[in-house]
């Protein structure tokens, strides 16, 4: 069974050492969109715990652990960014990420 990390990387016909900072720059609200890209050229260590969100993420093998993954993420987004950025608004969207859920269903 594909894991999401395949089909998201067969569907935007990346390669899969792109995947997180693909989806990272795809999950971002399109105004904080460019600084998102800036830092995470500039300084890639901001974004190491998002990163790490979407890998586990790229990992999931239903629809079941995909939401679960996307709680863990939401909790981050909630409790554990930096204020900085949660005044900013540069985090990633759990939104636009449960719309991708329905690559699951494409084959």
């Amino acid at each position: 069974m594909a894991d999401f990390k395949e089909h998201y990387c067969t569907r935007f016909s990346i390669h899969e050492d792109q995947f997180s900072r693909h989806l990272l720059l795809r999950s971002c609200r399109f105004y904080v969109c460019p600084i998102a890209a800036v830092l995470l050229l500039l300084s890639p260590k901001v974004f190491s715990d998002d990163l790490e969100h979407l890998e586990q993420l790229g990992k999931t093998e239903s629809n079941r652990d995909y939401a679960a993954e996307l709680g863990s993420l939401e909790y981050f987004n909630q409790y554990e960014l930096g204020i900085w950025r949660k005044l900013l608004g540069i985090r990633v969207s759990v939104g636009k990420l449960g719309r991708h859920a329905r690559l699951f269903h494409h084959r």
